[in-house]
């Protein structure tokens, strides 16, 4: 038992604790957190990891007033972590997610949207408010504002602020946790999980809930044996006064064998219904019959008691079963603080003696708007009532343009009691153009915090709803579209939205992207409308941007964007090297290339599982690959590490291309990994070096990646910049990730790392787990390295080049010799008559072929318009002549419009047989311009237009686009046509479409299709790795009859037999369907002519 303090120890403590709320600079913090950068970090977690781990006494981190909007993680590495805040209304952490937010494609769950989560034992918090700000949804509305994932959690004067689950109070073992007069407020299972959790003198807020009648207040998963669960002493439980509005039980069954008492709190009714417990559960495993759910003394805040005559009996399926809904006094004696938290006694970590000093807080203050004949009306509630004190209500007004006035007093209420919470007001609504602005404040004692600021306007104004994440954008195209709704009031003019640089906005998810649009009110009022945004840069990168609204005399709101624009991984370059990781660390020996030398990979203070802590999942298995931990004993835990990356932590895999071979350029790693059992800040980051980490320093992130969901969101974790989070998957490590390793620049257009002879490769995969369970394997399988056997060309050869200069006839000096010549055709499209404009003839120097599709030649564009029209063409053809095959991979080409770009545009399309039947018309799917990466737009019965620029000096914008899958074979005889689209929504005359330097570029060879080395040559198959399907490729001159196609697994057994064919003088093109197969490395044997040809093909 404590002594009990003496009157001299009582003045001395309330004294101490007048210091330390007043001048907190007299006492000696560790560290200090200030937004204004009078600190020593400007943010709470830049304390925390800079905070030391293994402490036995507590380590203070003092937070200065201010909001803090970030997610605080307390790794289990850092016990008696202490957080003081300066002044518990004023000092706020809070964050927004739920249990819906998704992040790279997968929703958060419940227990990753927590704002603040404590994972380390001995934390003690005072003075702070912690607040999960999402608000209400109809789904996936839980939303955590503090999960205790630990033993022995201590809070006085804290305020925990959300609706659905705002407190999660749970742990290992046997988790106690502590609370000491603090606010808690929620609408729906706001107090919930499996601790000892001992509220004393608290105050307990239920709030409205739009969406239900009925809700809960505490919901625990007690476990079975677990003597207490969540326990409430001299509390008052309160409520909105809505009337009609949610009523409440006490509490709910969940899971386990849920536990919950009150004992001596005053009880809000009709709020408190009077059944006092849900006979039901609405989730979960439990049953009433399962709980254990009791009462003592509890009265109305009048002090009379509760009628208890219809409370819900719990435990009857308990043994013994529960007799009654109320304690005995016997039974009450036994919920002492001691016996409850056992040995550990929560006032060694905070500061239990010394009487608390209330703050009046006002919170939830919320105004409806009146009309012309009713005023407008305001609520609010405060968090601990004090008798007496005088709640002002202090109002504004401006009259846009003109700035704010100053505030005054425009309405007092006092309060009655200690126990009346809810408070109401009502005031006129303000002249047409005016807005006024409220706020409430408690009595002028320097102890009293302002609410929140409510806006009552009948002056234009902006409305926004929704919040736009982070964009993560594969650069050739926009990145995925996020949406805000705007409405507006009162306006008195249109609404702009423009967007900033590398920004781009729309009024369709799928409709055309401009750097702003205009949305037009209706008799002052806007509608709630979407408007979509999207990333669209040219170059990788981050990039920090703006949304800024205006309308006339509104005021501008202005939305911050973020984002970060990626290259994607290659999904067809051949894999160099293939760690299976299911027997054992091997590579395999059958996908490792010729030019590269076997490694093993190593562990760095990670530890492979022990096989016996989970049998199911040992060191290496089929199903779970390799399972790895950061504990020696192998048994998966992670409490070394924690959910923050450290550099001491890794596994490496090494690449070594052999002495004298060719070089090899590497563009990606693709790996199967997860975590198994939990994603408590599962993460990872990939790092690689050419020097093996040494000096002079070479360490490099990768540039992008992307796994399930698409491109990952990378964010920065330790001292890394670019980590991603890893899924929980117990059956296994199926999520596939494609990491992209150097991004193209100007020095690298190929992108990736060039790894020369004798040289190696070091990559390092890092690992962090934020949970302090057993087991949390890490899991990881089928680990690539991808590129290409010699450095990809940067430039392949011209095949054929039509200058467009003088005439249209191709160039003699530069077309292959295994080309035939030809001239292209227009088809509805006239050459300039040159008298319109004499300075533009058919043909120039400056301004190269000029055309449009009237056919006295003034280029108009009247009968083709802004839309493409297959009738309207310029054909190109190249075609091979015998003997001879070609790889082409790109059409390069100069192209404009002459003072117009009026809806200028164009699209591409090629063919192999003409044009004519069987059906043979592919477009290009990508390309750059003079802006970078192409963006592509449906236009006609085009899905892949372009934009062409205005150029009155002549076309020097030049194009590049690429043939599909790396290109089109094209054997001897067989010829390519590709048809140039072009339409110009001006009207004027002249409008002059301008071409020049058309040119095929590719690789030509002769056919010597007599050896296996010579075919090998030839074959190409793609892609490589396959997941469903792949592609044989042979030029005409290399096969006369059917080729025999057979795949092969690695025990010799024949699983697929194919025969593939192609008409008379055309090469063969022929899918190879893989679909059923298990995933590994195959070979691929063709008779071709009776000569035999192999290939290594992996199945993913």
């Amino acid at each position: 038992m404590n002594p009990i303090p003496t009157l001299r120890a009582l003045l001395t403590g309330a004294f101490t604790l007048l210091l330390l709320a007043w001048c907190p600079q007299l006492y000696a913090y560790d560290l200090t957190v200030a937004k204004d950068g009078t600190g020593n970090y400007t943010t709470v977690q830049a304390a925390i990891d800079a905070a030391p781990t293994g402490r036995t006494a507590p380590f203070t981190i003092f937070i200065k007033n201010g909001r803090y909007r970030e997610v605080v993680n307390v790794p289990a590495t850092k016990p008696f972590i202490q957080l003081v805040g300066e002044n518990v209304g004023s000092t706020v952490i809070t964050y927004n997610n739920s249990a819906g937010t998704i992040v790279n494609g997968v929703a958060l769950g419940t227990q990753n949207s927590a704002s603040v989560t404590i994972n380390a034992a001995d934390f003690s918090a005072m003075n702070l408010t912690f607040e999960n700000s999402f608000g209400e949804a109809a789904s996936n509305g839980q939303a955590v504002a503090i999960l205790v994932n630990n033993d022995r959690a201590a809070f006085r004067n804290c305020r925990f602020l959300g609706n659905q689950d705002t407190m999660y109070l749970k742990g290992n073992g046997t988790p106690r946790q502590y609370f000491l007069n603090c606010y808690i407020e929620g609408n729906t299972d706001f107090i919930f999980g499996s601790a000892i959790a001992l509220f004393e003198n608290c105050n307990v807020y239920a709030k409205n809930k739009a969406t239900a009648s009925t809700s809960y207040i505490a919901v625990p998963n007690t476990p079975t044996g677990q003597a207490f669960g969540l326990v409430f002493k001299n509390c008052n439980v309160t409520g909105h006064s809505v009337a009609g509005g949610t009523r409440y039980d006490l509490g709910r069954p969940w899971q386990a064998n849920p536990k919950a008492a009150f004992l001596n709190c005053n009880l809000s009714t009709p709020l408190i219904l009077d059944e006092g417990w849900s006979p039901t559960s609405s989730a979960g495993t439990a049953t009433i019959r399962d709980s254990y759910f009791v009462e003592y003394q509890n009265t109305h805040f009048n002090g009379r008691p509760i009628n208890v005559s219809s409370r819900v009996l719990s435990g009857q399926g308990l043994t013994p079963v529960q007799p009654s809904s109320q304690l005995t006094a016997a039974e009450a004696a036994t919920y002492t603080k001691a016996n409850i938290l056992g040995t550990w006694d929560p006032c060694t970590l905070i500061d239990c003696a010394t009487p608390f000093v209330k703050t009046v807080i006002v919170n939830n203050f919320k105004g409806v708007k009146g009309t012309s004949t009713t005023n407008s009306t305001f609520t609010w509630n405060t968090s601990w009532p004090i008798s007496g004190d005088i709640l002002s209500i202090f109002r504004a007004t401006a009259t846009p343009p003109a700035a704010l006035g100053a505030f005054a007093v425009v309405g007092t209420q006092t309060e009655p009691s200690d126990t009346i919470f809810n408070y109401s007001f009502a005031d006129a609504i303000p002249a047409s153009g005016s807005l006024y602005k409220y706020f409430v404040r408690g009595s002028n004692a320097v102890r009293q915090i302002s609410s929140d600021t409510v806006t009552i306007s009948s002056a234009p104004a902006i409305v926004t709803v929704g919040t736009i994440g982070n964009f993560t954008q594969q650069l050739g195209s926009g990145s995925p579209s996020q949406s805000v709704a705007v409405s507006g009031t009162d306006l008195a003019g249109n609404v702009t939205v423009t967007a900033s640089a590398n920004y781009q906005v729309s009024l369709t998810s799928g409709g055309t992207y401009t750097s702003s649009v205009t949305l037009t009110p209706t008799s002052g009022a806007l509608a709630s409308t979407p408007v979509y945004v999207r990333l669209n840069a040219t170059t990788a990168g981050t990039y920090p941007g703006t949304l800024t609204l205006t309308s006339t005399n509104a005021s501008t709101v202005v939305l911050s964007l973020n984002g970060t624009a990626i290259v994607a991984p290659t999904v067809t370059s051949n894999i160099l090297q293939f760690w299976p990781l299911r027997v054992n660390a091997a590579d395999s020996v059958q996908a490792r290339n010729s030019r590269l030398t076997a490694s093993l990979p190593t562990l760095k203070r990670l530890y492979l599982s022990n096989g016996t802590t989970a049998p199911a999942i040992p060191s290496y298995s089929n199903q779970y690959g390799q399972a790895f931990g950061a504990s020696a004993n192998g048994d998966g835990t992670w409490t070394a590490v924690g959910g923050t990356l450290n550099r001491m932590y890794y596994e490496q895999f090494t690449m070594t291309v052999a002495a004298g071979a060719t070089n090899v350029r590497v563009d990606s790693l693709l790996f199967n990994t997860a975590f198994n059992n939990t994603s408590s800040n599962t993460k990872m980051a990939v790092v690689y070096s050419l020097n093996g980490f040494t000096s002079p320093a070479d360490s490099t992130e990768i540039t992008g990646v992307t796994g399930p969901g698409g491109a990952q969101a990378l964010t920065a974790s330790g001292n890394f910049n670019r980590s991603f989070p890893l899924l929980n998957q117990t059956n296994g490590p199926t999520a596939l990730y494609r990491v992209a390793l150097n991004g193209p620049s100007t020095a690298n257009p190929s992108g990736g790392v060039l790894v020369n002879a004798g040289q190696t490769l070091t990559v390092r995969l890092y690992y962090a787990c934020g949970s302090t369970g057993t087991p949390r394997y890490a899991m990881l399988k089928n680990f690539r390295i991808k590129g290409d056997v010699v450095a990809a060309p940067l430039v392949s050869n011209v095949l054929e080049h039509w200058p467009l200069r003088v005439n249209n006839t191709d160039s003699t000096q530069i077309r292959s010799s295994r080309v035939v010549p030809t001239t292209p055709t227009l088809k509805r499209l006239y050459l300039s008559n040159g008298a319109t404009t004499p300075a533009f003839p058919a043909y120039s120097n400056q301004y190269g072929q000029a055309f449009g599709p009237s056919a006295n030649g003034d280029g108009t564009w009247t009968t083709v318009g802004g839309t493409l029209n297959r009738a309207y063409y310029e054909q190109f053809t190249l075609t091979m002549a015998a003997g001879s095959t070609a790889r082409v991979d790109s059409l390069l080409f100069n192209s404009a419009f002459y003072n117009t770009s009026s809806n200028t545009k164009m699209g591409v399309v090629y063919s192999l047989n003409g044009f004519t039947s069987p059906a043979d018309s592919t477009e290009i799917a990508a390309g750059t311009g003079p802006n970078g990466a192409l963006t592509f737009t449906a236009s006609g019965n085009f899905n892949n237009s372009f934009p062409l620029l205005n150029q009155t000096s002549g076309p020097v914008a030049l194009y590049r686009l690429a043939l599909r899958n790396g290109g089109v074979t094209i054997p001897g005889g067989q010829t390519l046509t590709v048809r140039l689209y072009y339409a110009c929504g001006s009207t004027g005359t002249p409008r002059y479409a301008m071409l020049k330097n058309v040119r095929f570029k590719g690789l030509a060879s002769a056919v010597l299709a007599t050896t296996s080395q010579a075919l090998n040559a030839q074959v190409q198959v793609f892609p490589n790795p396959a997941s469903t399907s792949f592609w044989v490729q042979l030029p005409a001159a290399s096969s006369k009859t059917a080729v025999s196609a057979s795949l092969i697994n690695t025990l010799g057994q024949t699983v697929r037999t194919q025969l593939l064919s192609a008409a008379p003088g055309q090469g063969i093109n022929a899918e190879v369907n893989v679909r059923g197969l298990a995933a590994g490395v195959y070979t691929l044997r063709l008779n071709v002519n009776g000569t035999p040809v192999t290939r290594k093909v992996v199945v993913e």
